[in-house]
């Protein structure tokens, strides 16, 4: 799909990923409605805190994915994604407050601590992963 009104796209673009990662939760806790409901209120809250932030990061990727005329096309804009995500070798780490990340080779992995709040939560999941395939289902969401 292009488009070119930038501004309704970049709306677009964070209500499909609100979507996706509810999507995500519910199926990471399947039979978890407690833990699921307080994971979607926990991403609305980052999401809604975050907001103008996430609003600079996606007009600084516009730069990149847009054409020279200013549009956009979000099938060729998440397959690139997809496609930088698969090329990142090697595995990179990265610690994210209570968190640790692995990202590369088209995985990114959720180091999730051992302790009594997340056990009670999520139960001992120990790395939560996503892959490129996860990616290309964010496509579905922009069209």
């Amino acid at each position: 799909m292009k488009t070119e009104d930038l501004n309704k796209f970049k709306g677009e673009i964070k209500t499909a990923m609100q979507d996706w990662a509810e999507a995500k939760i519910d199926e990471l806790f399947p039979g978890k409605a407690s833990a699921k409901q307080f994971m979607k209120n926990g991403l609305n809250n980052l999401m809604n805190r975050y907001d103008q932030q996430m609003n600079g990061y996606i007009d600084n990727f516009f730069m990149f994915v847009s054409n020279e005329k200013g549009e956009i096309d979000s099938d060729v804009m998440v397959d690139t994604v997809a496609g930088i995500f698969k090329e990142i070798d090697p595995v990179q780490q990265y610690h994210l407050g209570m968190v640790d990340l692995t990202i590369g080779k088209g995985e990114l992995g959720i180091h999730l601590p051992d302790n009594m709040f997340l056990n009670m939560l999520v139960g001992s999941k120990g790395v939560i992963k996503f892959t490129t395939d996860d990616i290309l289902d964010f496509k579905n969401l922009l069209n």
